[in-house]
């Protein structure tokens, strides 16, 4: 069965038999149709744009701002947090 399942023969997801294949797994129409109105898991997880609170340069996401604050600013982010609340 996952030999013609790899063929093409049958659809990669729902099992419907799909008639000859071309030698490389696919859908049928539904599933296709259902894969299109999924949300697309990267957009999903884009890394949000966060900004550096000492010098506001831009970074992707939270880790992205941690190795910022430690590369350029030598500190960490709580140390940032403890400045931030100190001022």
């Amino acid at each position: 069965m996952a030999q013609a399942v790899l063929d093409g023969d049958y659809c990669q997801e729902c099992m419907e038999f799909l008639g000859d294949g071309d030698g490389y797994p696919r859908s049928c129409d539904a599933c296709r149709a259902a894969a299109l109105k999924r949300p697309k898991v990267l957009e999903a997880m884009a890394p949000t744009t966060l900004y550096c609170p000492l010098c506001r340069t831009s970074t992707k996401g939270s880790g992205g701002l941690r190795n910022h604050v430690r590369d350029r600013h030598r500190m960490t982010i709580d140390k940032v947090i403890e400045k931030i609340r100190s001022s």
